[in-house]
């Protein structure tokens, strides 16, 4: 896979993966590139080196990131896979993010370009959630952190444009977003900055799975999203990270996107409700975890839905008053 990130670089106490809980010692809005892939049960993270500095003037031909952006189309051709360009949520330190984006990969048969910020906790799934720092404070410290790399986010989709009209080889495939939990958050600011200027219209879809940002007026930013196709909404009510998150703000926290069935208000969104279906229990990361992989439903919808196809055209449910779509 192939990484994007604003993280700083600590190979030091991190060998392995390479990068740190903190920000790019030059600023929160620098990139560094590198590659990952896992070999046996281990895994090699490889830096890209890009030119120290890069002027208007510098032919885009001769910076290491095109020349990689070249690799993926070809690879894309070759083996007729589209891309997920895929930006985690909170709690997730760099292996874990890493790890889901592997799972995505192995499940769906796609390229993945992940977008790692400086999530500081101590990794996905239930046992994790709220261990690092205290609780609530790990937490605003995420959500802060979050809404400081809108710059590093826009700079990669501003790259990813740029790179996509640039390269003389056209793959033929699709290229999809797909914002996990806290992830959208980090969208969700971008899309109110004044430096977003319809960057995301590079997606054929956008999922916004188990989305921590207010359901109250989410269609004032959804219906802003740029995209050549669809916007889907995924919502699992028993969500243990979103009612966790929820709980432990109090009153100040409204109910989260992914986690209420009402209010579903947006335009041009395309609800979809995985409540009651087999294997998502309280699931956050149903996309990637026991419920893709056991669920031919939920697995099948997420495989249409990042390979850039209608993912909602099989599925039997669908009520008019809630507008939501139901998979069981």
């Amino acid at each position: 896979m192939y990484i994007v990130t604003n993280r700083e670089l600590d190979e030091e106490n991190n060998p392995t993966f390479k990068f740190g809980t903190g920000s790019n010692a030059k600023g929160i809005s620098e990139l560094r590139l590198a590659t990952a892939n896992k070999i046996g049960n281990d895994w090699k993270v490889d830096l890209i080196q890009e030119k120290s500095v890069i002027t208007s003037n510098t032919s885009i031909n001769r910076r290491p990131s095109f020349q990689l952006f070249k690799k993926l189309q070809k690879r894309m051709m070759e083996k007729k896979r589209n891309c997920v360009f895929f930006v985690h949520g909170y709690n997730t330190n760099i292996r874990s993010a890493i790890e889901t984006a592997h799972w995505v990969e192995r499940l769906y048969d796609v390229e993945v370009i992940l977008f790692t910020w400086p999530s500081r906790g101590g990794g996905e799934g239930k046992r994790n959630i709220g261990k690092d720092l205290l609780g609530t404070a790990s937490y605003k410290r995420d959500k802060r952190i979050a809404q400081e790399s809108i710059g590093a986010l826009d700079r990669c989709l501003e790259m990813l444009s740029t790179y996509i009209g640039e390269c003389e080889l056209d793959c033929g495939q699709k290229f999809s977003l797909l914002c996990h939990s806290m992830g959208n958050y980090l969208l969700k600011n971008l899309l109110k900055s004044s430096i977003y200027q319809g960057e995301t219209l590079i997606f054929d879809n956008i999922i916004l799975c188990a989305a921590d940002v207010n359901n109250a007026g989410h269609a004032e930013f959804v219906d802003k999203i740029a995209h050549r196709r669809r916007v889907y909404i995924t919502i699992n009510e028993n969500d243990f990270a979103l009612g966790w998150s929820r709980r432990k703000l109090g009153s100040a926290q409204r109910a989260r996107l992914g986690h209420f069935v009402r209010n579903l208000d947006s335009d041009t969104s395309i609800y979809l409700d995985v409540t009651d279906a087999q294997s998502v229990d309280d699931s956050h990361s149903y996309f990637s975890d026991k419920a893709a992989q056991n669920n031919p439903a939920v697995r099948s919808f997420f495989n249409d839905v990042l390979n850039g196809e209608r993912g909602e055209r099989n599925l039997p449910g669908f009520d008019p008053n809630k507008k939501v779509y139901t998979v069981v």
